[in-house]
């Protein structure tokens, strides 16, 4: 994982969006079920520009100081995608912003509260 900024999440989140409208275009109105499956049908570095490998805790994303975590529907055709800041210890974060994003949203949305962000929240 690389040890980005508060301001690649925003870029990240944009990208992984684009990656899921582009996965559903060609797989029938599908969005990919998860990170694995969506990046098997692209080469990530091109898109994210990653000098290191993907970092999965489970299901989660590890990437640029965040955690995203993306939340698709049974029959594939809803998703959701929240980035929230890694806390690298007990007292120290790596951003104040969290992130929300969807299939039904044009752009990410975010909160500085320390909760994750969601669809009612205000537009980056």
């Amino acid at each position: 994982m690389s040890d980005g900024t508060e301001s690649d999440a925003p870029r990240t989140i944009s990208s992984i969006r684009r990656l899921q409208a582009q996965h559903a275009a060609k797989n029938r109105g599908e969005y990919a079920s998860d990170f694995r499956e969506l990046f098997r049908a692209v080469n990530p570095d091109e898109y994210f520009g990653l000098q290191n490998r993907l970092e999965f805790e489970g299901d989660v994303l590890l990437m640029n100081g965040y955690d995203f975590e993306m939340k698709v529907s049974v029959k594939k055709e809803f998703f959701s995608l929240s980035a929230d800041p890694l806390e690298t210890c007990r007292c120290k974060t790596t951003g104040t912003r969290h992130l929300y994003t969807d299939s039904m949203l044009s752009t990410a949305t975010f909160t500085e509260e320390n909760r994750p962000a969601n669809a009612d929240d205000p537009p980056m």
